[in-house]
């Protein structure tokens, strides 16, 4: 049952997104020792070097934790409205080409301009 759970939970990530089958997450593996860990952060070069020199890879995008480091929240404020902010714990540089990947329904905007 547990291994039946675990198939199934690894099996639904991001099945939502219309060419699901189609997308991959790159991780890194580090050795320290004894001590295996598996993070979900490569080297910034890799995705346009990875579309670059394989045609089979259509398209890539990178994703980075605003705050990462500081663990700090983020204050955003909107230029054309006083008095307009909100505190922010989990914000993302994206690539223009996050939209590519990952279909979105806006609200307001397009995601050719929005990135």
């Amino acid at each position: 049952m547990l291994i039946l759970l675990y198939v199934q939970n690894e099996r639904s990530y991001d099945r939502h997104f219309e060419k699901a089958e189609r997308i991959y997450r790159l991780n890194v593996e580090y050795t320290i020792g004894d001590k295996v860990d598996t993070y979900a952060n490569v080297p910034r070069p890799l995705a346009p070097t990875l579309k670059k020199e394989y045609p089979e890879v259509i398209d890539a995008t990178r994703l980075v934790k605003f705050n990462r480091y500081s663990g700090n929240s983020v204050l955003l404020r909107d230029s054309e409205t006083i008095n307009s902010e909100i505190q922010e714990d989990l914000v993302f540089y994206a690539d223009s080409t996050f939209f590519n990947i990952f279909e979105h329904a806006f609200l307001q905007g397009n995601p050719n301009t929005a990135l």
